[in-house]
């Protein structure tokens, strides 16, 4: 048995570990807090389930996916697509509340996350963009079962310009959250402001943030909830912004040329399969007047429009998204 002095010998051994990984916290907070933030998203991975891949399609294109396996009799595969600036990742939360039964794959758009291409030169316009995820899909071995693909923002756009496209293969619905790419009635104060002078506001920005404000002020813009990042994280966030920044810049002036821009609103009358539409009553980025377009336009759209909501709803309220995706796919399934 242990002795008393033994005891004492295993608290202090218990105590100064403590104190060490303390220590190595609080340095790599003040010093390299990236690691911070790469340890969390590897934490929301891995408590989905999701196991990350790759899928190299072309000697250019290359795609970075996130895989979590469902039941396979019941069908469903759920293809998520990130908005402008993001990456995989940022379904993560919306994930974690889906039912183990569906097949999800979340993946990085060419010039976003891990994907390839990555460089300030390649043609990221939304077309190209709708065309590269279709050849994930074919590549994948999704075009054998049901698919619905479901889009954010720039991912929104997206997804509707597929569904309208490549309706007739695999896919069974779609699901647009506050889609880009739509003339909405009414335009967002975001849109009135980076419309009337291009070159200026892809340098400034406030979705490609250069400081710990800017950061904070672009959660404002997109976000319902408050979130105050700390300082040294915000930093941390922003590094990591930076890095894509030169390819960000190209991403937006892509979208923004004049045969891209209304893509999404173009093709509406196109879409044939069920299309579920999601919009925050605050977004501050899409208005939420687009939701209207929608409803008119898209001949089997349902559309929710959620209270206490922004333009990030993976953010502002993903238990909420699930809910209504769910219970949108059931009816799908019935029909």
């Amino acid at each position: 048995m242990l002795n008393y002095n033994s005891g004492w010998i295993f608290l202090l051994l218990a105590l100064s570990n403590l104190v060490l990984l303390a220590v190595m916290l609080v340095s790599i907070y003040y010093f390299r807090a990236v690691w911070l933030l790469r340890g969390w998203t590897w934490y929301r991975i891995w408590r989905t389930g999701l196991k990350k891949q790759h899928l190299k399609i072309t000697d250019k294109l290359q795609i970075s996916y996130l895989e979590r396996k469902g039941d396979i009799d019941n069908g469903h595969i759920l293809l998520f697509v990130h908005g402008f600036t993001g990456d995989k990742a940022i379904f993560c939360d919306v994930v974690r509340y889906l039912p183990k039964k569906f097949h999800v794959i979340l993946i990085d758009l060419p010039g976003h996350g891990e994907s390839k291409p990555d460089d300030d030169e390649s043609d990221y316009k939304p077309s190209a963009l709708v065309d590269s995820v279709h050849q994930f899909v074919k590549a994948h071995g999704l075009g054998e079962k049901k698919l619905c693909i479901i889009g954010s923002s720039l991912g929104g756009a997206i997804a509707g310009i597929y569904a309208a496209r490549y309706g007739d293969e695999s896919l069974s619905s779609a699901v647009l959250v506050c889609p880009a790419g739509i003339h909405s009635p009414v335009l967002s104060e975001f849109l009135l402001k980076v419309r009337d002078d291009l070159d200026k506001n892809v340098e400034d920005n406030l979705l490609l943030p250069k400081t710990a404000q800017e950061l904070n002020d672009m959660l404002q813009l997109v976000m319902y909830h408050k979130l105050n990042i700390p300082l040294r994280i915000a930093m941390a966030f922003v590094e990591l912004k930076q890095r894509k920044a030169k390819v960000h810049k190209k991403v937006l002036r892509d979208m923004n040329t004049e045969s891209e821009y209304l893509l999404l609103d173009n093709a509406l009358e196109e879409i044939q399969h069920p299309v579920l539409c999601v919009w925050g009553e605050d977004d501050k980025i899409v208005h939420v007047s687009g939701s209207d377009v929608i409803k008119q336009r898209v001949k089997n759209a349902e559309v929710h429009v959620l209270d206490r909501c922004g333009h990030a709803i993976t953010l502002d309220r993903p238990r909420k998204l699930v809910k209504v995706i769910t219970q949108f796919l059931e009816k799908v399934a019935t029909t």
